[in-house]
């Protein structure tokens, strides 16, 4: 006998298993206890399902006992890797409830053949098959008589012995030859046995070229003797992390296997400059009936430091602890989702906002440990994936500081310590760009003839461009398309997807509240057009939501496009944070949209985001969020709000001056709208918080906009530390003889301040220009 531990806790407190195996035929009881259950509890158990079908042994024997070793019994230990692989396929469909399902694995266990007796342990136990509907009727079995019965009982029980001891006996050559210890440290990184037959559509993995091992994965914690506790990728939550020591092998890293990646110096032009390598040495090798040449150079040693940078074992180590953190706080918030119902919408509204938040945060520090992913610049993405998760604690923080109970004592130091760890990453990686890199960037640093973002790729820009895209799902009202309403469209549409998936939406208004959630990767959302296709809400933070919660279309999946559609939330003014289009989607881009609202309409709360002839309207901070956003070539319209209320256009929320991220408005055009009067003083922006950043340039500023141009958030808060900015900007609106006095403003005028603003300190710490692709100064208008 033997137990196995580390399965997750059922509803009935259960954790492990109790193997209790019969020597002679194999047969096996498979029984779920609880971790710490006292010797009486168990040994009443073993009276109840043992003794009473089988009697009392004549003796007992523990897996661990000294007189098992490989070379005399491996039989108890294969049935554990047996129950294990089992329980882990029944762990993946039922969760928490794999105890219900024991009894029936422990039937299919008894009633499968078993080389070592050449047999099922059923039929050694009874002396005939398991019986099934089609030999009910077999009566042949019911002429033996009673001698017969014990003639052939001892027949089969000679049989079985014969059997394991040509079983044993080779299990002895094996083990003497071949078997090693095999054990692993804490710490240790592993790779993960994939079966090629039944494991691998379970990891995501498909086909007969995939691999045979997956990894390397961390190992976290030693289970009993036999097992390890693995930190699996969030893409493999799913898997229970616990496996037996036989899945794994030993992974060695190899710095001479790692390529270093060469990047190359752009010019000014756009252009670069190829130049001859030398050959130190050259030799042929024959492969079959192939020569293969072969030519070694000597090492680049040319190229910049701040490519050859690679993150250190403090800054790994310490975003593995992060991503453990976040875990906790996850399993730690969980539980009130489903308990605190909607007695207190607003508390409810918070921990959802957390949950998403964490669980997007999990991802981003997952990627920033992952080679692969991003755009193909390295520093600049990991950069972004940091900024978006420490901005993620903080919006978490916010949602719970507006509510009453215990939830936000239990997290808030979790949080602090999360936010902390990020910040100290984030520092390092900043450090490693260099503070006047201006490492060649792709993301709206380049703008192709079609004036989109050089990361738009040409397949995209075709379906921005074309009249009418071609639809994988059409909506409509009236049951025309494939689905009457926007939201069974997007839980249609298919997870992960790098193929873009394009969903078309008919003219009309749909009134409902849709979210895009993180998996549902590049989908492209079209309508008729501006004030034709609308979705509309009206969820408000008076109402009791959360501000993060309100808003009528949100999207997190990475690499969303929105096209001629209308986002509206319909609350009003007196209803104060009203949403209409919330995004965290990375290189996403939104091209001749509407967000209509009032307070806090467009919500861009993280990672890198491009708007392009979209029309945005509302009162106050109608454009915030910490989001590294480009607006070129948009309306930006004010609207009249409450009585007395001023009307700021952004808020742009930069928590740490590390992170890249800001608000850029070019070629675009601010004015008031139609029941706006100039006695509602209207500013460019406020600090939202402590780094705020705000460009404005070569944009028309309407007389709406006050001479002071922006407005302070509290006090003199920020006003040391913001950065804002204004550049060639025209209309009424723009003058500057009487702006803001502030340190943290800048009035730029020569056009050697805006080559360092562009080029320099805003790429490396905003990453996001106006699309230009030119010299220093040809991508802004003279």
């Amino acid at each position: 006998m033997d137990f196995v531990s580390g399965f997750p806790r059922t509803h009935k407190g259960t954790d492990n298993v109790w193997v209790v195996v019969d020597r002679l035929t194999k047969s096996a009881h498979f029984l779920a206890v609880k971790t710490g259950m006292s010797l009486e509890k168990l040994a009443e158990m073993y009276i109840d399902q043992i003794v009473r079908l089988h009697g009392v042994p004549v003796s007992i024997v523990s897996d661990r006992d000294t007189s098992i070793s490989p070379t005399n019994c491996g039989q108890s230990e294969r049935t554990i890797q047996i129950l294990e692989d089992m329980l882990r396929a029944c762990m993946l469909d039922f969760g928490s409830s794999w105890d219900r399902h024991l009894s029936l694995i422990e039937f299919a266990y008894n009633n499968s053949y078993q080389a070592s007796i050449q047999m099922a342990p059923y039929e050694a136990l009874y002396g005939r098959r398991c019986r099934s509907p089609i030999c009910w009727d077999d009566v042949g079995e019911r002429r033996l008589l009673g001698p017969e019965i014990v003639q052939m009982k001892v027949e089969k029980v000679r049989l079985i012995r014969d059997h394991l001891r040509a079983a044993q006996s080779r299990q002895k050559s094996y083990a003497d030859n071949r078997r090693r210890s095999l054990e692993f440290e804490v710490g240790d990184h592993v790779f993960l046995r994939v079966a090629p037959t039944k494991g691998v559509i379970r990891f995501s993995v498909r086909g007969k070229l995939s691999p045979r091992f997956i990894g390397p994965f961390e190992i976290l914690e030693r289970i009993g003797e036999v097992a390890y506790r693995l930190a699996l990728p969030p893409a493999l939550s799913h898997v229970h992390n616990v496996f037996h020591v036989s899945m794994l092998k030993k992974f060695i890293a190899n710095p001479d296997h790692v390529i270093q990646f060469s990047d190359f110096e752009l010019n000014n032009d756009m252009t670069y400059e190829e130049r001859p390598v030398k050959i130190v040495d050259f030799k042929e090798q024959a492969l079959r009936r192939r020569i293969i040449p072969y030519v070694k150079r000597p090492s680049n040693q040319n190229v910049p430091r701040h490519h050859l940078s690679s993150p250190s074992i403090a800054f790994t180590t310490n975003l593995r602890s992060t991503i453990e953190q976040v875990q906790k706080l996850i399993r730690l918030l969980s539980p009130f989702s489903s308990t605190l119902g909607g007695g207190d919408l607003r508390l409810t509204s918070a921990v959802a906002d957390c949950l998403d938040l964490l669980d997007l945060s999990s991802d981003q520090l997952s990627l920033s440990l992952s080679p692969s992913g991003g755009t193909g610049n390295r520093i600049y993405d990991v950069r972004s994936w940091l900024s978006a998760a420490l901005g993620n604690q903080d919006t978490c923080h916010e949602s719970l500081s507006g509510t009453k109970g215990i939830v936000i004592a239990l997290v808030s130091t979790g949080l602090n310590t999360v936010s902390s760890q990020i910040a100290s990453s984030l520092r390092e990686v900043s450090s490693m760009s260099g503070s006047k890199n201006t490492g060649h960037r792709r993301l709206l640093q380049s703008e192709t003839s079609s004036g989109f973002p050089e990361w738009v790729r040409a397949g995209d820009r075709r379906l921005l461009q074309t009249a009418t895209p071609k639809a994988d799902a059409i909506v409509a009202q009236d049951g025309s398309g494939n689905f009457k309403t926007v939201m069974e469209a997007v839980e249609a549409a298919p997870t992960e997807s790098e193929k873009r998936y394009v969903i078309y939406v008919k003219k009309g208004l749909y009134q409902e509240n849709v979210e895009i959630k993180k998996k549902k990767w590049n989908l492209m959302m079209f309508g008729d057009g501006m004030g034709q296709t609308v979705i509309s809400g009206n969820r408000n933070f008076v109402d009791g939501w959360t501000t993060f919660r309100t808003a009528t279309f949100a999207v997190s999946g990475k690499g969303f496009i929105g096209r001629d559609i209308t986002f509206e939330n319909t609350a009003g003014a007196q209803k104060h944070q009203a949403v209409a289009f919330r995004s965290d989607s990375d290189l996403s881009v939104c091209y001749r949209c509407s967000m209509e609202g009032y307070q806090d309409t467009l919500y861009a709360h993280s990672l890198r985001q491009f708007y392009r002839e979209c029309h945005v309207s509302g009162t106050v901070d109608f454009i915030f969020g910490n989001a590294a956003a480009v607006f070129q070539k948009c309306q930006i319209e004010a609207r009249s709000g409450l009585p007395n209320q001023k009307n700021s256009v952004t808020a742009q929320g930069r928590k740490d001056p590390n992170q890249n991220t800001g608000f850029t408005l070019q070629f675009c055009n601010v004015s008031a709208g139609a029941n706006l009067t100039i006695q509602t003083p209207t500013y460019l922006g406020r600090p939202w918080k402590q780094y705020s950043r705000t460009v404005i340039m070569q944009t028309y500023l309407g007389s709406i906009i006050r001479p002071e141009g922006w407005l302070p958030w509290q006090g003199d808060f920020a006003l040391d530390t913001l950065y804002y900015a204004e550049y060639m900007n025209s209309g009424p609106g723009a003058g500057l003889a009487n702006r803001v006095k502030w340190t943290g403003y800048h009035a730029l005028s020569d056009p050697n301040q805006v080559v360092n603003f562009t080029v320099g300190q805003f790429i490396e710490g905003n990453m996001w220009l106006p699309s230009t692709g030119v010299t220093f100064t040809a991508g802004l208008m003279e």
